[in-house]
């Protein structure tokens, strides 16, 4: 046996000397009595005496804390594989659809500040559905119903909806809104459109959300956001997620459990509340200064453990899939004029479009693509196969992008990566009081 790499042991003033396995996600608090021993297995395992420990040789070699040799090297193999598989599904499309690059909300933060008004045209539509079959026979079909704001071409959607529900396979769809336009005469149709899941983005109570989230020629937006969701909670047929997203920075950060606690309580088993920290690469043209920077991140984590608990907040490590648009074979961005995108942050960026809808994928940029599909795979990273954290690693595609190939300096490690031992007590203390 051997003392896995993927190990992290550190003393807890709460727990006492406590173990953490990143290859299986596991966490242990050890005997005070065998605390000492530690050490000595640490260094070899084998020639340790565990007669006196039967149940701590056996939790070791559950949580793969304790390996055969060439254990690891094999498991990191099949999870390679599995997420390569995944990658390359050819039975699901996922599609981000851009309906309109238009918008009536003035959001600071938005990477479409200077981007120029369009709404996607019958051609745009016939030559993407057109594509869809170029690409062949799907199971599964999954939209995202994008934008701008999607709803200023609610009749785009519909036309779109019918078209795709008519292949040969099963059709999904979620959508991005600012919640403006979905009025009831919306709210009644979303069923019928297969639309399983709403993100709305409330940033605050209606004091704050205004400030940030305001329509350019109405002003305050959130009175009549509450209304419109409302009537499609409570009223409407629509029996989907709602996804209330809550983008965080230093001016609302205060008013998080107070925002989560107001809509999760408002529809009771039927929201998802997440969050979002305001990215600091300033795509919007206004002051971007109020942001956080990674410390300060850390500690919006910390703070609202000891302050409220942390409710609605993850503090335990999770495997991430690293699967997104960017890094699955069959899942694209379309815009509106039929530029084709990996991700989403990067519409309406020339330099990032792979193709368009408009020329045969052969002669898209391949080299674009592969350098998100694979070359920006933490799996494949040298510095990164040397970190323990590897198979927990919340990967983004997109930064590892921006780091890798652009040069900027900017952290891709899991934010939990420098203050990891307060991450898993703060875990452990809330699991046991559950």
């Amino acid at each position: 046996m051997i003392w896995s790499k993927y190990n992290f042991v550190f003393p807890s003033s709460q727990f006492g000397l406590m173990i953490y396995n990143s290859l299986t996600n596991s966490l242990m608090t050890m005997d005070p009595a065998f605390e000492p021993s530690i050490e000595d297995i640490m260094n070899d395992p084998d020639g340790f005496d565990f007669s006196l420990y039967p149940l701590a040789l056996a939790e070791m070699l559950q949580n793969r804390v304790l390996v055969d040799p060439g254990d690891e090297e094999s498991f990191m193999e099949i999870m390679r594989f599995e997420k390569r598989a995944a990658c390359f599904d050819p039975t699901t499309l996922g599609l981000t659809v851009l309906v309109t690059e238009d918008c009536n909300f003035g959001c600071p933060y938005c990477y479409e500040q200077h981007k120029q008004s369009c709404d996607m045209s019958q051609k745009v539509q016939e030559q993407l559905l057109q594509f869809i079959s170029f690409m062949g026979r799907f199971r599964q079909i999954n939209v995202t119903w994008f934008g701008g704001e999607p709803l200023m071409r609610f009749d785009t959607i519909l036309s779109l909806t019918e078209r795709l529900m008519a292949m040969d396979c099963d059709f999904s769809a979620m959508m991005v809104t600012n919640g403006w336009l979905l009025d009831c005469h919306i709210a009644d149709q979303l069923e019928q459109l297969c639309i399983k899941a709403i993100q709305v983005t409330i940033e605050g109570p209606p004091h704050v959300h205004n400030q940030k989230r305001f329509h350019l020629e109405h002003g305050d937006s959130f009175e009549k956001i509450q209304s419109n969701l409302d009537y499609l909670m409570f009223k409407s047929n629509w029996t989907g997620k709602l996804l209330i997203h809550f983008n965080i920075d230093s001016a609302n950060a205060e008013h998080y459990e107070t925002t989560r606690k107001y809509w999760v309580d408002r529809y009771p088993g039927r929201v998802v509340f997440g969050i979002n920290f305001v990215d600091r690469d300033q795509r919007g043209s206004r002051d971007m200064g109020c942001c956080l920077d990674r410390e300060q991140e850390i500690d919006f984590y910390i703070n609202e453990y000891h302050t409220n608990g942390g409710e609605g907040l993850s503090y335990f490590p999770k495997r991430h899939s690293g699967m997104c648009s960017a890094t699955m074979r069959n899942a694209f961005v379309i815009g509106a004029k039929g530029q084709v995108y990996k991700c989403w942050h990067d519409v309406g960026r020339k330099d990032r479009e792979i193709g368009s809808l408009f020329e045969l994928p052969q002669k898209w940029n391949w080299s674009l693509i592969a350098q998100y599909m694979t070359g920006v795979d933490i799996l494949d990273d040298p510095e990164c196969c040397d970190c323990f954290l590897q198979p927990v690693c919340d990967e983004c595609p997109m930064i590892r992008y921006r780091k890798k190939y652009e040069g900027q300096n900017i952290s891709v490690c899991a934010r939990y990566s420098d203050r990891l031992a307060e991450f898993l007590e703060i875990h452990h203390a809330r699991k046991l009081k559950q």
